[in-house]
């Protein structure tokens, strides 16, 4: 009687924690549906050459008065580095998410290849991009449901040079479902590293000519950090454009352009030249 009852508890244990998994996912998948919808037409460029404009650029947020930042005015051209740097909330993350598209500009434009962002398809901008945001958000899927998102025809090939540059090859092979692992609670389960690596898998599927991350070394081991490292080596020997939020002193000395967002309310900007990749 004793061991039938405590089948039966287990039994309602389990069923519970898969009710709070189910509710879990629910509210998610419900906070996604109440995301406005983005806009369905927009220019498609034959091609992208990595260009980008900040054309009097500027940002202030519907609560307050007082700008986050304004008349911001660069010219990147393909193969340019550019360092975005400043304390916690002078807006680095806000100016990111203006030149992924993720928000629009209040005052002036970002152009790429001299065409008004607001012009251009989301879809088709989104395939230009390598993005890693600061906080990578995950929907329940497998981990090789959530890298190929991007281009579900990759072939494997592709995948595992993604999987290898990433730095997620050895947590894979030491995980008892390998790329078929399930992520819970978006991603929460793992550990920050690993969901950093992940994002940064899922992000190098579009192969795209624009590298934007935000704070990507942070919270990293030394292996990640030398990851990332390694990549944007990597990018910037592909002549990419790249764009980095870090106060990384290794990333900042491989700038050819910076924006300090400590100073209000018209950012410093600095055309540095050519500079040395990382070492």
């Amino acid at each position: 009687l004793v061991t039938r009852a405590f089948s039966t508890l287990t039994q309602f244990i389990q069923s519970m924690s898969l009710i709070n998994r189910a509710q879990k996912e629910y509210r998610s998948l419900n906070e996604i549906l109440r995301l406005p919808k983005e806009k369905q037409d927009g220019s498609s460029l034959q091609e992208y050459s990595g260009s980008l404009e900040m054309r009097d650029l500027g940002f202030t947020y519907p609560s307050t008065h007082n700008p986050l930042f304004e008349n911001i005015r660069l010219k990147l051209k393909s193969g340019d580095r550019l360092i975005i740097t400043g304390q916690n909330g002078t807006g680095k993350t806000t100016l990111v998410r203006l030149l992924t598209g993720l928000l629009s500009p209040e005052r002036g434009s970002v152009l790429v290849d001299q065409v008004d962002l607001r012009q251009i398809d989301p879809g088709w901008w989104r395939d230009q991009l390598i993005y890693l945001p600061q906080e990578p958000t995950f929907l329940p899927a497998t981990i090789h449901d959530t890298i190929c998102a991007g281009d579900p025809e990759i072939n494997e090939k592709r995948l595992s040079e993604i999987i290898a540059k990433s730095g997620l090859e050895a947590y894979l092979n030491n995980s008892a479902e390998g790329v078929n692992t399930f992520l819970g609670e978006e991603g929460r389960n793992l550990p920050q590293g690993i969901r950093r690596r992940l994002a940064l898998a899922r992000a190098m599927v579009s192969g795209g000519r624009l590298v934007i991350f935000d704070e990507p070394t942070e919270g990293l081991d030394e292996a990640g950090c030398r990851t990332v490292y390694n990549l944007l080596n990597e990018f910037a020997e592909e002549e990419r454009t790249i764009i980095v939020v870090t106060r990384d002193q290794k990333i900042l000395k491989g700038a050819t352009h910076v924006i300090n967002l400590d100073q209000k309310p018209v950012p410093l900007t600095q055309e540095l030249g050519d500079a040395n990749v990382l070492n």
